[in-house]
């Protein structure tokens, strides 16, 4: 009887020890499973939020300073006018510098060589742009910027693709498989 009495606590012990392991188990997996996908859908959220951003200070960049500095160099407009035209397209523009810059340094520091790239590409337009501003104001022929300018800005341009490719495959990556 007594064998019998300690073969059933043994086994009694040995079902409770393994319900009580498998529920910690299936808890904690369930928990690390719902937290990463929760991660995912969050970081998933920035990139959206990024990548909107960035396509918006992108198309600002060319409709701010190429076009209309494109335009004065080319003589169809002086400076000022060209001033005048990146003044009017600035107005009431999101912030969409300062939301790329903050997503990429808080959540996505992949993006920061490619990110500081871009800006030393638009530090080499403004460049071009500011000689440009020189000539103009002294009175010299200002076509001769033309080049350089669009040099710049195919640079530009290829960094741009650069960074906003980076940001898709990182979505891509975050995105589940669809099931069919």
């Amino acid at each position: 009887m007594i064998i019998i009495r300690i073969v059933a606590a043994s086994t009694f012990a040995n079902i409770l020890t393994s319900s009580l392991v498998s529920s910690v188990i299936s808890g904690g997996l369930f928990y690390w499973l719902t937290a990463r996908k929760e991660r995912n859908q969050f970081l998933r959220s920035k990139l959206e939020e990024l990548f909107m951003a960035y396509q918006a200070y992108c198309k600002s960049i060319t409709t701010r300073i190429y076009m209309p500095f494109m335009q004065a160099m080319a003589g169809k407009i002086d400076y000022n006018q060209a001033l005048d035209l990146q003044i009017s397209t600035s107005h009431g523009t999101p912030r969409d510098h300062e939301t790329c810059e903050m997503i990429i340094r808080l959540y996505f520091n992949e993006f920061l060589p490619n990110w500081d790239e871009l800006l030393k590409r638009l530090d080499d337009l403004n460049s071009v742009r500011d000689d440009f501003k020189r000539c103009y104001q002294e009175g010299e022929d200002t076509r001769r910027f033309i080049r350089p300018f669009q040099a710049a800005m195919g640079e530009l341009n290829k960094h741009e693709e650069i960074l906003r490719k980076s940001i898709i495959n990182k979505a891509k990556k975050l995105t589940p498989a669809k099931r069919i």
